[in-house]
């Protein structure tokens, strides 16, 4: 044994390693073998794992993770376990590990007092860890403050699911939803909260909000199951939930052993039967109830697509009231297109949204099936409610249908026919959104301007729900340098606003400001905007960190000459202290009180606009805080309560 400490020495380990009495020498070997070879693959990541005596404790704080490995009976699979672990850590160093073998619950209270992790991590000798299982739990964490614990996706090894989180009964007893499904079903690929965790693999806070000392109280090889499950009750009456996160996976090795104890089962109940009624209160159905652990209601909300979140305000506004509307309900998002596009549609069921792409009839009614509890349905855009309205009043007869105009469409192209002498169909487009927002329960708006329209043409039930415009982590200084403009161009008017910068008021600003640069950011610019990056301009594409590109500048121009509802790029351009130019179309929704805009109505005006906001130092800073301050007032909490608002008229 003391040979073995010293190849673990030799090799850089530096934490502490917890041997229980009964473990095998033989197994001790095993692992400490295979962990020679981790700590070399880790030492950059800092895994730590070593004899006690070696006596080189983690700095307070500095570990991010302690992890109870849960050796089991095979030296073979203890050893498979350390070396995915030595793996794992990399994502997330540092880390230190604990080997506990018999009476984990005992163990790993007595090891609270030894473990520097902000984090507590168990997991099992007989599951194989995928690629990002720790660090996708400890992103769950992160993202939620709120939460205490998370658990693995926990898969058959045939393939399926095994568990996919534990749903508490009245008499003690678990469900295991999702056995045997495809860990392909929309139901099992989002965050949500659960009943309990299972001691396969699970991830708590180690502070006050997340699982204290775990209860002695249960006997037998679930144990530490019972014990969990106890503490995520404790925990949950605090209002901390655990969460399941799909983006996890572990793969159980084999699935033999009991899954239910009846003398644990009645020991739960006498100690936490009443948050087992207040966590899992039944709903109409066994899976409305797995899916709304927490809730009493779901929302539907329909769109064309998933939110593309760096691409386009109106996908940042649809994704910051899909997160607020998740602390409040289960939260389905079904889409027209059949795709998920990647990384977007995983970011929205990280949010805790169930996503159902190629929404139709056969899926809604499943929904009907299952007994969901739907409340409210929200349909984003003319064209999407146009198309699902008549579906949802005749399978939800019961639910609230709210219609998000967005923007009215109508006005924005009455106004682009105005400017530009191109026909347009709006007339028949204010028909048909008159027509939805007279159908509907209720109709949203982004702007009092809106909302005043509807009410002359006889729509009464109007609530205005706008945009959050988030505080960047950048923000514009009086050293910046040119201007900016930016926007999606598969938007018309973002088109027409930045060919109009381009072709008559840059000539204008650099009449008096010889040599002055011009951005044009987003994605899918067109070729007539392509055209001038050859003649002075730059023009960007797509940019991944918009906010930065924005900072650099000194001025924004935004010059849109058609349009409705909030505009996001102004709101934007605000947030990071950028003093804009723009027009009465750019501002409107925005503010109604006479501040001191940087408005113009024709190129000259616009022009003479960005010159004095560029060269002139204290009016620089005069548009520069009046942007803050206005930026300030659509925040997410003010967001958060408009949509309140909306929602509780829509239940009453």
């Amino acid at each position: 044994m003391r040979r073995l400490f010293t190849i673990a020495r030799a090799q850089g380990a530096a934490a502490v390693l917890s041997r229980g009495a009964d473990l095998a020498l033989r197994t001790m070997a095993a692992c400490l073998s295979a962990l020679r070879a981790s700590v070399v693959e880790t030492r950059d990541a800092s895994l730590l794992w070593a004899p006690r005596r070696l006596n080189t404790p983690a700095a307070p704080g500095a570990v991010v993770v302690s992890i109870y490995a849960l050796a089991g009976t095979s030296p073979r699979r203890t050893s498979a376990l350390l070396r995915m672990l030595a793996r794992e850590t990399k994502k997330v160093a540092p880390c230190e590990v604990f080997l506990v073998d018999e009476q984990p619950v005992a163990q790993i209270n007595r090891l609270r007092e030894k473990a520097k992790g902000r984090y507590v991590y168990v997991c099992s000798a007989n599951t194989i860890l995928h690629d990002g299982s720790l660090a996708g739990l400890v992103a769950a964490l992160e993202r939620d403050p709120s939460a205490a614990a998370a658990v693995s996706q926990i898969r058959s090894p045939d393939r399926r699911i095994a568990d996919a989180g534990r749903l508490l009964r009245n008499d003690g007893s678990w469900h295991v939803y999702g056995q045997g499904e495809s860990p392909r079903d929309p139901r099992f690929r989002y965050v949500r909260s659960i009943g309990a965790p299972a001691a396969v693999s699970v991830l708590w806070r180690s502070g006050e909000i997340g699982l204290n000392a775990l209860p002695e109280a249960y006997t037998g090889p679930l144990a530490l199951d019972y014990a969990l499950a106890d503490a995520a009750l404790g925990a949950a009456s605090a209002g901390h939930k655990t969460l399941y996160q799909p983006a996890s996976v572990v793969t159980l090795r084999d699935t033999a052993g009991a899954s239910q104890d009846p003398a644990n089962q009645s020991t739960l109940v006498q100690r936490r039967g009443a948050e087992i009624d207040a966590l899992c209160s039944q709903q109409s159905s066994l899976e409305a109830t797995a899916r709304a652990v927490g809730h009493t209601e779901a929302i539907l909300v329909v769109d064309d697509h998933v939110p593309f979140t760096d691409r386009d305000a109106g996908s940042e506004r649809m994704a910051d009231l899909l997160e607020s509307m998740t602390a409040r309900a289960h939260v389905i998002l079904g889409t027209a297109k059949h795709r998920a596009y990647g990384p977007y549609g995983d970011r929205i069921r990280q949010a805790g949204v169930e996503l159902i792409t190629g929404l139709n009839e056969e899926a809604l009614a499943r929904l009907a099936q299952w007994q969901l509890p739907v409340r409210t349905i929200w349909l984003s855009r003319a064209d999407v409610a146009a198309r699902y309205l008549l579906a949802m009043r005749r399978i939800f007869p019961n639910a609230r249908i709210l219609y998000d105009t967005v923007d009215l469409h109508f006005v924005r192209l009455q106004r682009q026919q105005a400017v530009t002498s191109a026909p347009t169909d709006w007339a028949r487009l204010e028909g048909t959104e008159l027509a939805l927002a007279r159908a509907c329960d209720g109709t949203i708006v982004t702007s009092g301007v809106e909302r005043a329209l509807l009410r002359e043409r006889g729509v009464q039930t109007v609530h205005i729900v706008s945009m959050a415009a988030a505080t960047p982590p950048v923000r514009a200084t009086a050293e910046g340098s040119g201007m900016i403009f930016f926007g999606n161009y598969a938007h018309l008017p973002n088109v027409d606003g930045a060919l109009w910068l381009a072709q008559e008021i840059l000539p204008r600003v650099r009449r008096r400001l010889p040599g002055i640069g011009l951005t044009i950011a987003g994605a899918d610019p067109t070729p007539e905007i392509w055209r001038w990056h050859l003649d002075g301009v730059a023009v960007t594409g797509y940019v991944p960190d918009l906010d930065a590109l924005i900072a650099r500048h000194r001025v924004a121009a935004l010059p849109l000459r058609f349009g409705a509802g909030v505009k996001g790029k102004v709101l934007r351009a605000m947030a990071c202290g950028m003093p804009v130019v723009t027009t009465p179309i750019g501002l409107e929704g925005i503010t109604e009180r006479d501040e001191r805009f940087a408005v113009g109505s024709t190129a000259e005006e616009l022009a003479a606009e960005i010159v004095r906001a560029y060269s002139d130092l204290e009016r620089w800073n005069e548009l520069s805080h009046l942007s803050q301050t206005v930026a300030a007032r659509f925040s997410e909490r003010a967001l958060a309560e408009q949509l309140d608002a909306a929602l509780n008229v829509a239940e009453r």
